[in-house]
This record gives C-alpha cells, sequence and structure tokens, in this order.
C-alpha cells in the first residue's frame, strides 16, 4: 500500500531528523567510543570474503527470526489436556525476548553515551543506574502494551544507538558496503521472501520496524512499515557525507546525499504504490546514495572552476 502523502512528508522529516541528531552526538565521539565499519578491517582476508560471511551470518540470524515468528500449526486431535495446556502458554514468545535484549542493549548503550560523553557525567548512578532504567522502561513499555507509538519509540532510540556509535570508514568502504546489501536486499524479499515473512507479523508488534500509523490513535492500524535497516544502513553513509563535506568544505556532497536519500525513499513509496506489494528499498536507495557520493566532488571542483572564472572576469 501507498504511504499518504502527508505521512511519506512526516516520516522523511523524522528520518533526517535521526540523522541529523545522530551526527550531532557522534561529533562528540572519540575513536574509541565507536566501532568503526570498514571491509578491509583484516587484510589478511579479502574484501569480497568479508562481505560473504556477513550476508552469511545476517541470513541465519533473519532465517532464525522467521522460525521464531513462523506460527506453529495446529493439532488435529486436541484433547482436553491439550486445550488447558494451550490456556497456560506464556503470553511472551522467545523472539520478544530476543528483541528486547538486543534492544534493551542498544537502549543502555546510547544512554550510557550521552551520560558520560555528551553531558560529561561520572557518577555510578548517572553512567549506569540511569541508562539501565532508561532501557527496561523503554523496552518495557511495548513489550507490555505494544502499539505503533511503544514499538516506533524504542525502534527509534535502537535507530539513533547505532548510527551514533558506529562508523563507516570511507567513501569505498559505503559503495561496496550499499552494492552488496542492495543484493543481498533483492534476493531475500524477491527470491526468498524471506524479510517479508519476518516482517509481516513484527508490524506493530516488535521494534525491528518503523510503523507508519494511519492516524495518531494508540489503536491505529498501520498503512505501512520501513525496516531498521533501511535507515540504519543508508543513515552511516549519510553521516559519513556529512563528515567528508566538513572535511573537504564541500557542502555540496550534504546536500546531494539528502536529497538522493529523499528521492530514494520515495521512488520506494511510488513502486510499492504501483505494485502493491512489498519492496526491498535498499535496490532503490543504494543506487541514488552511491551516485551522490560519485558525483559530488566533481560538481563541487566545477563549481569552483566557474565561480573563479566569474572572479577573474
Amino acid at each position: 500500500m501507498r504511504i499518504p502523502l502527508v505521512s511519506l512528508i512526516v516520516l522523511l522529516a523524522y528520518i533526517l531528523s535521526l540523522f541529523i541528531l545522530s551526527h550531532y552526538l557522534a561529533k562528540r565521539s572519540s575513536a574509541n567510543d565507536v566501532a568503526t565499519f570498514n571491509l578491509l578491517w583484516n587484510r589478511r582476508v579479502h574484501w569480497a570474503w568479508q562481505i560473504l560471511l556477513v550476508a552469511l551470518y545476517m541470513t541465519a540470524l533473519l532465517y532464525f527470526f522467521y522460525v521464531l515468528t513462523a506460527p506453529t500449526a495446529a493439532l488435529p486431535d486436541a484433547s482436553p489436556a491439550t486445550s488447558a495446556a494451550e490456556a497456560v502458554r506464556p503470553v511472551i514468545s522467545t523472539m520478544q525476548i530476543l528483541v528486547f535484549l538486543i534492544s534493551a542493549m542498544c537502549s543502555f548503550q546510547l544512554a550510557h553515551y550521552v551520560a558520560r560523553v555528551v553531558r560529561g557525567w561520572t557518577s555510578v548512578f548517572r553512567l549506569y543506574i540511569l541508562p539501565l532504567l532508561f532501557a527496561l522502561a523503554i523496552n518495557a513499555w511495548w513489550m507490555i502494551s505494544p502499539n505503533w507509538a511503544s514499538v516506533d519509540l524504542a525502534a527509534t532510540v535502537v535507530i539513533v544507538s547505532m548510527l551514533t556509535l558506529t562508523r563507516v570508514a570511507n567513501v569505498y568502504t559505503a559503495i561496496v558496503a550499499l552494492t552488496a546489501l542492495a543484493l543481498y536486499d533483492i534476493v531475500n524479499v524477491f527470491a526468498t521472501g524471506l524479510m517479508v515473512k519476518v516482517a509481516l507479523p513484527s508490524v506493530g508488534a516488535l521494534p525491528i520496524l518503523i510503523s507508519i500509523p494511519e492516524s495518531l490513535s494508540m489503536s491505529a492500524k498501520t498503512v505501512a512499515a520501513l525496516g531498521l535497516g533501511d535507515i540504519v544502513i543508508p543513515g552511516l553513509v549519510v553521516l559519513l557525507a556529512f563528515r567528508e563535506a566538513k572535511l573537504k568544505a564541500n557542502r555540496l556532497l550534504s546536500v546531494l546525499i539528502v536529497v538522493g536519500y529523499i528521492i530514494g525513499l520515495t521512488i520506494v513509496d511510488v513502486v510499492a504504490g504501483i505494485t502493491r506489494a512489498p519492496q526491498p528499498a535498499l535496490l532503490y536507495i543504494s543506487p541514488m546514495l552511491i551516485l551522490c557520493l560519485l558525483i559530488a566532488d566533481p560538481l563541487h571542483a566545477a563549481w569552483k572552476r566557474i565561480c573563479g572564472n566569474t572572479a577573474n572576469a
């Protein structure tokens, strides 16, 4: 289903605000505070093998999620004893526990980072107890009362945590990663359908997707959803472009990368509306970001030459 225009504008503004917030927080960090993602972190292993290993790991994790979310078949002849056992089945699934632990870890790391690096606090209570309470409160809400607001809040914290505490090393890494992950996205949406099988039961229930509601009511239905990977992976590249733009004094790169993401996500919405089928968002976002990374420097150099010629004239 295609996202209404107003909802799409709100979604884009929300995502861009997360990029800006994460960029602000990441600027306060040092090399010891972030995990730098570089395809050449181990020069003894070719980068192609490194990508393959990451893809295999992600596939295994995705399949594990699918197994946990797949509905179990009902027994053909249910006895009264079976019915009683079904009645006392735990309401919290293994999938919820796993996602809760991952989300709580990301929430704690972000709160601890803000307390230590941004605020400069030193007491044990502020560095560890407050972040722990924050992580438990954020994630207990969606566990106890899953709705679009509670799930999106927890997902937002996870996104900001990943963008703030992870860094893409260089443009080369960004281009290779965007290409590889776009291909991975295509295979697992169109060929295997694994991402769709994992995502559909998770909409509005687990903070692995951003849900877009039809209204602001807590009980509102979800009209569309966007995976966290479709925000975090391009977001890491956007933040890389922000850093490169500052180092090279090239503001055009910052503008182009943001415009590229907006165009890519808009294309996803249009195609999904036309086909009425789930789409691999990175298929459309990655080429736009790669194009922006490749043309920003030549355009900036051409603009400086034009301005220099105009000044000399």
